[in-house]
């Protein structure tokens, strides 16, 4: 009696559970297969028109600068998520600057700029780096097939930070050579995060191409499953109304469609379960808990790239005249590139997202991330707040996360990414409001949930988990059920 009470509980779980979640799985793979492809993605913009009202442009929000450049000539460019725009100190005009660009908002989202001594205009994208022409036209210089992170000069040399080295070009900047950075210690072992780990085993990137691949088939077998499941449950109720003669059929349609649900979900249940459990694990809090936690010794030896998949940020630093090296972790300081970075006694705190501000402003080093705005002096070690009187809490529950930051004038410009420019600029023309959102980072917010944040509210934190927690069980109790009949 009690295994009878099992067995129905098992089915009725798995039934209602399943059809509730089907839509959110399906969101789940469709996203995950876009976010493992990002390349393939870049040219698909989304109107955001279409996306909840806290995604929409106003008062330069949500990154649309990042920040500002003022070259020889004294012409002003604005830089960010949507391109390259020439404004004025008083931000009164935007005029687009992004001929050149491949199609797709997401290939023209700028992390830096930089003017050579030659007096050229640069940028680099996440994939790729560009130079401006006399025209204004922007010609591509050098593409990456993994992540840059930034960009930077020091006299006649031009410095391209991916997030595992530097590339290193001087006149005519034809060729980007990459410079192998000293370990901060020597005698430096291979330590492999668990979180950084988790989350190449969860998009298959641990294992190149071939391992992306697989976890996309198992999405689209994940997919399989909850369309199956649908058909299965409609015909299962529309038998019961069916005239004698559509009964046969319909069983045998739901024969063959309960055979390939079964199957699939027997034979590749451990894959389902592993793509499902490292999910729950890159969310909070197991994120919170795998990020402290470190293996070493994966392998003999000295390891081979001590900043893989670390580096963020690179800059000279006039007030000590050392290089500034930014890490995930931490800053380090280094004497010429050719030096181990040594690590400073303060940090200030960084998101795991990256940085956005890394700029040098009255004697002290301004670092930005979405964890707020830091005052860093590397003279003295000291790091405290920037002050952000006009930020109020009411408007910023979590914090300020700071996208921007600029100094036109002598004047100070935070771009805050929920509340936007602090001070107030001049209303911000439609021509910027009507910028898209790549296909990519819509795939972003939906596969964190971030997208139902407006309805969820300080609940969609638990999103992912929960969410993750009822797949889990919805697999067992699928593969208990289909065990049962075989």
């Amino acid at each position: 009696m009690q295994t009878f009470s099992m067995k129905r509980w098992f089915r009725k779980y798995h039934k209602w559970v399943g059809l509730v979640l089907t839509p959110f799985i399906i969101l789940f793979c469709v996203s995950g297969i876009i976010l493992n492809h990002r390349q393939a993605f870049s040219s698909y913009d989304i109107s955001r028109a279409w996306m909840p009202e806290n995604y929409a442009f106003h008062n330069y929000n949500n990154g649309i600068i990042r920040g500002v450049i003022t070259t020889h000539q004294g012409n002003i460019f604005a830089y960010g998520i949507a391109g390259v725009w020439k404004t004025d100190s008083c931000f009164s005009h935007f005029t687009e600057y992004n001929h050149g660009f491949p199609k797709g908002v997401d290939n023209r989202r700028i992390l830096n700029m930089t003017e050579t001594a030659d007096h050229h205009l640069w940028c680099v994208t996440p994939y790729a780096v560009y130079q401006m022409d006399n025209s204004g036209k922007w010609l591509l210089a050098y593409e990456s097939h993994t992540e840059l992170e930034d960009m930077t000069t020091r006299g006649d040399s031009l410095l391209i930070l991916s997030r595992s080295e530097v590339l290193i070009s001087r006149p005519p900047y034809q060729h980007f050579m990459p410079h192998a950075l000293l370990p901060p210690n020597k005698h430096s072992v291979r330590k492999v995060n668990i979180l950084s780990m988790v989350r190449k085993l969860h998009s298959g990137e641990l294992f190149g191409l071939g391992g992306r691949l697989f976890m996309d088939l198992m999405a689209v077998v994940m997919i399989i499953l909850c369309i199956t499941g649908i058909i299965f449950t409609v015909l299962k109720s529309s038998i019961r109304h069916s005239s004698p003669r559509h009964i046969a059929r319909k069983a045998r349609q739901m024969k063959v469609d309960l055979a390939w649900h079964n199957r699939l979900g027997r034979y590749l249940i451990l894959f389902l379960l592993w793509i499902t459990v490292t999910g729950i694990c890159l969310r909070a809090p197991m994120s919170t808990m795998l990020k402290k936690v470190n293996l070493s010794n994966l392998s003999s030896g000295v390891i081979r790239n001590p900043y893989q998949d670390q580096l963020r940020g690179i800059r000279w630093d006039p007030l000590t005249s050392q290089w500034l090296l930014m890490t995930t972790k931490k800053i380090y300081h280094m004497k010429d590139l050719d030096s181990p970075p040594q690590a400073f006694p303060h940090q200030p705190k960084m998101s795991s997202m990256g940085i956005t501000v890394f700029q040098c402003m009255d004697h002290t080093w301004l670092i930005g991330s979405l964890s707020g705005l830091y005052q860093f002096n590397t003279m003295t070690g000291e790091v405290k707040g920037y002050p952000l009187p006009s930020i109020h809490h009411a408007q910023v529950s979590k914090g300020p996360s700071i996208v921007g930051f600029c100094r036109l004038r002598h004047h100070s410009f935070i771009f805050e990414k929920r509340s936007g420019v602090h001070p107030r600029l001049p209303k911000m023309p439609e021509t910027l409001k009507r910028q898209p959102i790549s296909l990519w980072n819509v795939a972003v917010e939906i596969h964190t949930g971030r997208i139902f944040a407006a309805f969820l509210k300080k609940a969609v934190s638990g999103y992912v988990p929960v969410c993750g927690l009822l797949l889990v069980i919805l697999l067992i109790t699928g593969w208990k059920v289909g065990k049962r009949k075989r």
